[in-house]
């Protein structure tokens, strides 16, 4: 997706700074997420928005900063208690739950308290914010946004933004998912 076609989706005109574009991002979840409008396209709709905002967000180049090895080592690690299709890596920036809804926002919840500070909660929209700081010291704002599925999976869309972009470069989502998928695992474990 190019910038001009993401910026449409966002509603963006004119060069939009990059506060603007995550004010248009967060509305427009609200406004379109299908747990709370009905219209068929309602999901393509969302996964539009977060394509188009992954796409200006990642439009200049970033290196990672979390080790994928070692996320990804932690997931194979937690108890065999746990299913591996309970909590599965749907795509580099989706999750996938198999549980209702409610239930994962409240798994999520307290994996984004594990893994940083939530900033932001709406259990209406299922709508979650936390703030999150790389060995390298740099802070970044992870959003995720959840959609439940026919097949009783609950998909959690996962976004990331530079909250202090001076400090240096933001992770790959693929690293923080792989993070949040082993930390998931150990909150279902646990339970």
């Amino acid at each position: 997706m190019d910038t001009a076609e993401a910026r449409a989706i966002l509603g963006l005109h004119g060069r939009a700074d990059p506060e603007e574009a995550r004010l248009a991002f967060r509305r427009l979840l609200r406004e379109v997420h299908p747990d709370r409008n009905d219209a068929s396209d309602a999901a393509a709709r969302t996964r539009a928005i977060v394509g188009a905002y992954r796409a200006l967000r990642d439009g200049s180049p970033v290196e990672p900063n979390l080790d994928a090895a070692a996320a990804s080592d932690e997931v194979d690690d937690v108890d065999d208690e746990v299913d591996d299709d309970a909590i599965t890596l749907v795509d580099t920036d989706t999750i996938g739950i198999a549980l209702p809804a409610d239930e994962a926002f409240a798994v999520l919840l307290e994996v984004a308290h594990r893994v940083g500070d939530v900033t932001y909660l709406d259990r209406q929209n299922e709508l979650l914010e936390a703030l999150l700081r790389t060995e390298q010291g740099v802070t970044v704002s992870m959003v995720i946004s959840l959609q439940g599925r026919a097949s009783g999976v609950t998909e959690a869309f996962v976004t990331l933004e530079a909250f202090d972009a001076a400090r240096g470069a933001l992770p790959m989502v693929a690293d923080v998912t792989a993070l949040l998928v082993s930390s998931a695992r150990q909150v279902l474990a646990g339970r």
